[in-house]
């Protein structure tokens, strides 16, 4: 088995940045330093099949009900397999599945899978119980195959803590954007990393409160999207089982895999394996650590 690592990209924003002049996007790669910093080192991420699943936990969003939430979180799914290239539309697809119970990120080697939506409150970190920035509006665990950049596995985590909104609807609106957020997370979910573009919807900083200009994708994402998932390479067509996370479906994370970690899920990453962790958290700046630097804390801010 490959080797497989956990890259975290944060997309919680609360202060809008200067906007840069750069033009072009960014793919997230399998050297989690580079990416931070849209290098070129490294493998893209990219996903196999252009069949591709998700399923909201059933817990859902104190702020919506849930058919709201189900209803907001497919409109930015749907955002991404919607672009339209110069020669067609992307081969990109996705399901909705029934309702999980999972609210820990995790990637099962050796069982059955699913690429959740959670929606957390409180805002703690369900691997280790760790507090969260309360800056920090989502983040997004990619499971991937560190030679190739194949993808595995996506989930992502909601801050429930902070109000949230649909502020297309709300007016005046007193809180963040909900479909602004999880578009972008979509974006991470299926490899594309932070833009320099301030009016990319992958931006690497939010909206202030109340503001919904990130629902639409700007061309930088479109051009992303064309990039990696190009009409005609991957099958056109997807039924039913294609959309059957690797390894098999699990509704129910939380009974379902441990490492051996002592206590909670955990992820899986496969006998013999090595496992690194990485963070991009994004707030006033873009921060970075990696599990070798936890001794040394919160590495300095490269905004």
């Amino acid at each position: 088995m490959s080797r497989a690592w956990l890259l975290v990209l944060a997309a919680a924003f609360i202060a809008s940045a200067a906007p840069n002049d750069a033009a072009a996007f960014c793919r997230t790669t399998t050297v989690d330093e580079q990416a931070a910093m849209c290098g070129q080192v490294g493998e893209p991420l990219w996903w196999p099949t252009p069949c591709l699943s998700y399923a909201i936990d059933e817990n859902g969003s104190r702020w919506f009900d849930p058919v709201q939430t189900r209803a907001t979180v497919d409109a930015s799914f749907t955002a991404w397999s919607s672009v339209t290239c110069d020669t067609g539309p992307t081969d990109i697809q996705f399901l909705r599945l029934p309702d999980s119970t999972c609210m820990t990120p995790e990637y099962n080697n050796s069982g059955g899978n699913v690429n959740t939506v959670a929606f957390l409150d409180p805002w703690v970190d369900p691997r280790n119980g760790a507090v969260l920035p309360t800056e920090i509006l989502a983040f997004t665990v990619v499971s991937f195959d560190t030679q190739t950049g194949e993808i595995f596995d996506a989930d992502m985590l909601v801050n429930d803590e902070t109000r949230l909104a649909d502020c297309a609807t709300d007016v005046p609106c007193r809180g963040f954007d909900l479909e602004s957020i999880v578009i972008h997370e979509a974006g991470h979910f299926i490899g594309i990393g932070h833009s320099p573009v301030a009016e990319a919807t992958m931006f690497r900083e939010a909206s202030p409160i109340g503001a919904i200009d990130r629902r639409t994708l700007d061309q930088d994402d479109i051009d992303a999207t064309c990039t990696i998932y190009p009409p005609g390479s991957l099958q056109s067509e997807c039924s039913e089982s294609d959309f059957t996370p690797r390894g098999g479906l699990d509704l129910n994370c939380e009974d379902s895999v441990d490492n051996g970690g002592g206590g909670g899920c955990s992820t899986a990453i496969g006998d013999g394996a090595r496992h690194r962790w990485s963070w991009a958290l994004l707030g006033f700046g873009l921060l970075l650590w990696s599990r070798r630097r936890r001794a040394r804390g919160l590495g300095a801010s490269l905004r």
